[in-house]
């Protein structure tokens, strides 16, 4: 039997996942994601509403979070030094 529920693994991998991974990609790789699944007409609308919400606060630019030793590309805006 599973010690933890599907939807509190997967929650906790997702995170997990995006702690690890630089700000500034994060959006890319949910763009990806969202174009390699199959969705419903309500998935969709689900995530119309919360982007529309997210919009009202976003900034215009996420600040790259990347360690200074991180081998970063060119997107992100701290390099080795700065």
């Amino acid at each position: 039997h599973p010690t933890i529920a599907e939807k509190q693994a997967m929650e906790a991998t997702t995170t997990e996942l995006f702690d690890h991974m630089c700000n500034m990609k994060k959006g890319q790789v949910i763009t990806n994601l969202v174009a390699q699944t199959i969705l419903s007409k309500q998935d969709i609308s689900n995530l119309q509403e919360l982007l529309q919400q997210k919009a009202t606060t976003a900034p215009a630019k996420v600040e790259c979070n990347c360690l200074p030793e991180t081998d970063c590309d060119e997107t992100c805006t701290m390099k080795e030094g700065d």
